[in-house]
């Protein structure tokens, strides 16, 4: 015999209620995604979409900063064309101007009118080497901070040598002339350091006092072996001092032939000797360079660039960085010397002509057409290939930049699938639980049995 069930009403009114509630519950959860726009409003909705939502929101956040990245390499890169174009043209000029005075039609005030405008020139280009984006150099390497040019004091080396001319006519010191005196006092070594050395000029007065000028120089810091600084404003630089003799009184000079070079390292005082005999005259010019280096090992003296080395990366895609500047201390650098080299030729006080401006700028203005290699064709070379590189990489920055802008647009795509409501379906669904929940309530008022509460109006 079976056992009926008893359903009371009791517990049709509970389960009515609580289909009621679900249904609720369901059009209430509709409506949100509705209203938001979003498939779920809190993580506990759907914990797989909501880390899926916070992968995709760190994947566009690191898009939007590698565009912004990518402006910043841009801008990096046009300044250093237009730095490097502008420099190119200033050459160009330059060129034009040192063919002209190489005309010996030009009469010394001529040729010191060029030199004006080659001096000129010469601080634009030290400008250019200065230019800054953002107030960063862009020419310095990681040393944003620093110029590429920074203005400081050093002896004269003009003073130099009319100090040391002066002191032919100057009793002798000892058994030896105040010439030679000179020298020993000025060559470095490791008991006479450039501190010693900078000391000493600095006190001489007399036969003609060694000044000290302001000049514009590469940023440079000189630091000894063991990596402490120099204090570069005292230092001596580097610098040639030409000394007239004869080969025959040259200290351990080897025998010279008229015409030919012949250079000695082994002079008694470690100087480096370079002995020229030009044909015609007995007389040599010995050039002694005073270096920088002192001693050896540890007590080693260096000049180190310590401006525009060092390649500032910076990243614009995942492992994918770009070097944003260009070294221009070198090309700078040598920019700056050939531009002294001019300036030195064309000055007045060296008599200048048609021979010693095509011997002095490497061959610029030669005519016959054999010495193609001067040192402006090159420095206009390196600048070319300088522009080559700089336009090479935009070329690939805007690859990089495509790249982007589609990662950007799927990764927006994904999350939006993800995580967007579909409006379609849910105003579908709504409609839908809507006449179910009006449906339900219809029945339940039918099921219900009616209770004394009712009949109480």
């Amino acid at each position: 015999m079976a056992i009926g069930t008893r359903v009371t009403q009791s517990m049709l009114s509970t389960n009515m209620l609580r289909n009621l509630n679900s249904s609720y519950s369901k059009m209430s959860k509709l409506q949100d995604q509705i209203t938001s726009g979003k498939k779920i409003t809190r993580a506990s909705d759907d914990p797989v979409i909501a880390v899926k939502g916070m992968g995709y929101r760190t994947q566009l956040g690191k898009v939007e900063q590698f565009i912004r990245n990518t402006g910043e390499v841009n801008s990096w890169y046009d300044t250093t064309d237009m730095s490097l174009g502008q420099a190119g043209d200033a050459l160009n000029r330059v060129k034009e101007l040192v063919v002209q005075a190489a005309n010996d039609t030009n009469t010394a005030d001529d040729r010191a009118k060029i030199k004006a405008e080659i001096d000129q020139i010469r601080e634009q280009l030290r400008d250019l080497g200065n230019t800054k984006v953002a107030g960063k150099s862009i020419f310095t390497g990681t040393n944003t901070e620093k110029m590429l040019y920074t203005d400081v004091q050093h002896y004269d080396p003009k003073s130099i040598q009319k100090h040391y001319d002066s002191l032919a006519s100057a009793p002798p010191v000892g058994a030896i002339s105040a010439q030679e005196d000179f020298l020993n006092k000025i060559t470095p070594s490791a008991t006479n350091t450039q501190e010693n050395i900078a000391s000493y000029l600095g006190n001489i007065t007399t036969p003609s006092p060694i000044t000290m000028i302001s000049d514009r120089v590469l940023n440079t810091e000189f630091v000894d072996g063991e990596g402490k600084p120099v204090n570069p404003i005292k230092d001596l630089q580097t610098m040639d001092l030409t000394i007239s003799t004869t080969v025959a009184s040259a200290p351990n000079a080897p025998t010279a032939v008229k015409g030919e070079t012949v250079t000695t390292t082994t002079l008694p005082n470690g100087q480096k000797q370079t002995i020229t005999t030009s044909v015609g005259d007995t007389e040599t010019t010995t050039t002694t360079v005073l270096s920088q280096a002192v001693g050896t090992g540890s007590n080693k003296e260096t000049a180190a660039i310590k401006a525009g080395t060092e390649p500032v990366k910076i990243e614009v895609f995942d492992g994918v960085q770009l070097t944003a500047n260009f070294p221009g201390a070198d090309i700078f650098g040598r920019l700056d010397v050939l531009m002294g080299k001019v300036s030195e030729a064309l000055d007045p006080a060296n008599n200048p002509n048609h021979e010693t401006i095509q011997k002095m700028l490497g061959g610029i203005v030669d005519t016959t057409g054999k010495d193609k290699d001067d040192d402006l064709s090159i420095i206009q070379g390196s600048l070319l290939t300088a522009r080559a590189e700089i336009g090479a990489r935009q070329n690939r920055l805007e690859l990089i930049e495509h790249r982007l802008d589609q990662h950007e647009i799927n990764v927006t795509k994904q999350m939006s699938e993800n995580e967007d409501t579909d409006y379609a379906l849910a105003i579908t669904q709504m409609a839908t639980s809507e006449s179910i929940h009006q449906a339900a309530l219809s029945v339940g008022a039918k099921i219900i049995q009616q209770t004394l509460v009712d009949f109480i109006r």
